[in-house]
Formats: C-alpha cells, sequence, structure tokens
C-alpha cells in the first residue's frame, strides 16, 4: 500500500504548461491517516483486504450523518480520500487521450479542467441527503459550497455496500471517462463517443502499461477472445 496516496492531492494547473497539474502533500492528511488508521491492525498491513477495509471505515466517517462523526474527522477523512482518488483520475485522463492522441492529437492537459477542479485545500463534508458539498471553515462553521469537487462526487455515489462494487481506483476511473464534460469535450474535437466494447477495440498494447492491473487484464482477454473470433471467421 502507498500511504502517500492519501495525502498528497493532483490538483489541475493552467500554469503548469508541461503537465497541466500540481501535486500538493497535506501535513494534517498525513498525520491523520498515520495517527488514526494506520495503528488499526498493524500486521495486516500488507494485504490489499488491509487496504480495502480501511477504505471502507474513511469512506463511513466522510459519508457519516455530520451528527454522528465529528466534523473535523469528518473533513479530514474526506480530505484523505480526495487525494487518493485524484491520482486516479488524473491516470484516467491520461488513459482515456492516449487512445486518440496519434488521431486527433488529443492531450490528457485539455480534460483536466472538468475532473481535477478540486483546490486541494477546502474542507469538504457532505450534507445529509450524502451528495450536497458543504465547506467546513476555519471557525468550525458549516457553510454552502461554491461548487462541485469533481472528487467528492466520486466519493459520494461510490457503491460502498454493493457486493458487486468496483474498487475506489476503477470507480473513479469509470466516473471519470463518463464525465459529460469530458464526453461534450470529445463531442467537439469530432471524436467518436463509443460503444465500451468499440472503446476497448481501441486500446492498444502501448497502453496497457497506463491501465489499473484489473482493466490491463479485461482488455487482453477481450484482445484475446476477438483475435480468436476474427480467426474462426476466415
Amino acid at each position: 500500500m502507498d500511504a502517500s496516496r492519501y495525502s498528497t492531492i493532483r490538483v489541475f494547473d493552467p500554469g503548469n504548461n508541461e503537465e497541466g497539474y500540481k501535486v500538493c502533500h497535506h501535513n494534517k492528511a498525513q498525520e491523520f491517516f498515520q495517527q488514526t488508521l494506520l495503528g488499526l491492525y498493524p500486521k495486516q498491513r500488507l494485504s490489499a483486504q488491509w487496504e480495502r477495509d480501511i477504505q471502507d471505515l474513511v469512506l463511513s466517517w466522510f459519508r457519516a450523518e455530520p451528527s454522528t462523526v465529528e466534523t473535523t474527522s469528518q473533513a479530514l477523512a474526506g480530505l484523505c480520500l480526495r487525494c487518493y482518488v485524484s491520482s486516479s483520475i488524473l491516470k484516467a485522463c491520461k488513459t482515456l487521450a492516449s487512445q486518440f492522441c496519434l488521431d486527433y492529437r488529443l492531450t490528457y492537459r485539455e480534460l483536466l479542467s472538468y475532473v481535477l477542479n478540486d483546490d486541494g485545500k477546502t474542507r469538504i463534508i457532505l450534507d445529509s441527503d450524502g451528495k450536497t458539498q458543504l465547506v467546513l471553515n476555519q471557525q468550525g462553521e458549516i457553510k454552502r459550497g461554491l461548487g462541485q469537487f469533481f472528487t467528492i462526487d466520486v466519493l459520494a455515489s461510490y457503491r460502498l455496500n454493493s457486493s458487486d462494487r468496483l474498487s475506489l481506483d476503477n470507480w473513479a476511473y469509470r466516473k471519470t471517462t463518463q464525465h459529460p464534460e469530458i464526453k461534450r469535450c470529445l463531442a467537439e474535437q469530432g471524436l467518436p463517443l463509443s460503444s465500451n466494447w468499440s472503446l476497448l477495440g481501441r486500446v492498444k498494447l502501448r497502453h496497457l502499461e497506463q491501465l489499473y492491473p484489473r482493466d490491463r487484464k479485461l482488455v487482453e482477454t477481450f484482445h484475446t477472445v476477438y483475435s480468436q473470433d476474427r480467426q474462426e471467421q476466415r
């Protein structure tokens, strides 16, 4: 497990012409994650299930009713998860752009403003509806948020108790590729809004290393089955 993912956030930075984003480290998020969470079940730290259990716990704190969890802890739990999914969102943009870069010269930087819009510092909690984003200011007062951070949308919509849920990484990937503004951006540039199966067919071998292991396995299986089917049709 890479604990730094829970305290380092990727934020859209239009001034960075080379990468299009900046990386911000949060000491408070790091302290919260290390002191509050890493002490739980220390012997199981290396297992994938341990990290999923930790994510479930942090999500339950972040998405809890405001009266059941102290608001500062709720906001810090959310910040840790915002940091975590920001790298998944960035990777999704890079993967999506790589599918079209040769034919359409699309770069991932053109997609970042839609989904890496988290400022990386505002303390956010969720309202009782589990969706509305509220700001916890420095005085401890809860105010209505002025906008919607996509990282929060990813976390709020994640089906925590679903038996067939995706991993948090893959959920962030799916939400990013299905973002309405990203779809609109692709359409405006004349890029085909293909079906999921068609998009799988566009992924080249050189793109596989950019995917998460589960996604890589899916694409490899698709290409194998597709190749076999083509041979049988000849």
